[in-house]
């Protein structure tokens, strides 16, 4: 079975630029690539398949799936650092895998993979600080104080700084902004920033996508929101920094 799938404000954390790292895509297991599943290690779109976890230092077992790959059909299912965007979930687990693979535009399709250790540094505090890094890029083409607010808000939030009668206030002190702007990157963007302050997860990690259609170049919005997520996935990001920076603000 398949198992798919800006103004006054400053990014902080970052202890390096980090390097995407290609894929190999036959032969030898390749590192590069990741899963997400539920809490449960459940895939975490079709929960068709439960994955063996890892233990300490030991990976989990090996997967395997017979027949002819296809896509959401028969295969199992992992992203690229390119890719993984479009998979987002509780948990993310770094993976390898060995043998035939089918590579498609939102994810790769293997017979044979395992999981080899948790990004411990995903979790929903990450997943609002990423959406509101997204947001904040956007930022530039807002002409709306409430906007930069919201944003502020996001991350005051996602460190547990204010309340969510405080989300819900700059939630809607942000979305009445629509109704003032025609322009529709304008209003995509006033959307990005209503999304990173949302309390359900799904409507968070909306404001990744409401930023990519307000950017002036999607696919340099695009590779920046992938190398940023996996900054935050892979720890680059120094979170006691963003902690201590955020709560400074008032």
């Amino acid at each position: 079975m398949a198992d798919q799938p800006a103004d006054g404000l400053h990014f902080v954390g970052v202890s390096r630029p980090l390097a995407k790292v290609p894929m190999r895509q036959s032969g030898m297991a390749a590192k590069a690539v990741y899963k997400v599943t539920d809490e449960d290690g459940f895939s975490f779109y079709s929960r068709e398949r439960q994955w063996d976890r890892p233990e300490g230092d030991c990976p989990g077992q090996w997967q395997t799936v017979d027949g002819a790959l296809a896509p959401y059909e028969n295969g199992l299912h992992l992203y690229t650092a390119e890719q993984i965007l479009w998979g987002l979930g509780p948990v993310i687990w770094e993976a390898e895998y060995e043998g035939e693979t089918k590579v498609e535009d939102a994810f790769v399709i293997v017979r044979q993979a395992r999981l080899l250790r948790q990004c411990g540094e995903w979790n929903e505090r990450v997943a609002r600080l990423f959406a509101s890094d997204c947001a904040e890029r956007v930022l530039k083409i807002v002409n709306e104080t409430c906007c930069v607010a919201a944003v502020l808000a996001a991350r005051r939030f996602a460190l547990g700084l204010i309340s969510d009668d405080d989300m819900a206030a700059a939630r809607a002190c942000a979305g009445a902004a629509l109704v003032r702007v025609r322009s529709t990157a304008v209003r995509n963007a006033i959307r990005s920033c209503v999304a990173s302050v949302a309390i359900e997860m799904d409507d968070v990690l909306n404001a990744c996508e409401f930023a990519t259609t307000a950017a002036a170049n999607r696919d340099t919005e695009r590779e920046w929101q992938d190398n940023r997520l996996l900054q935050y996935v892979t720890g680059e990001i120094d979170l006691d920094r963003v902690r201590e920076s955020i709560a400074e603000r008032h």
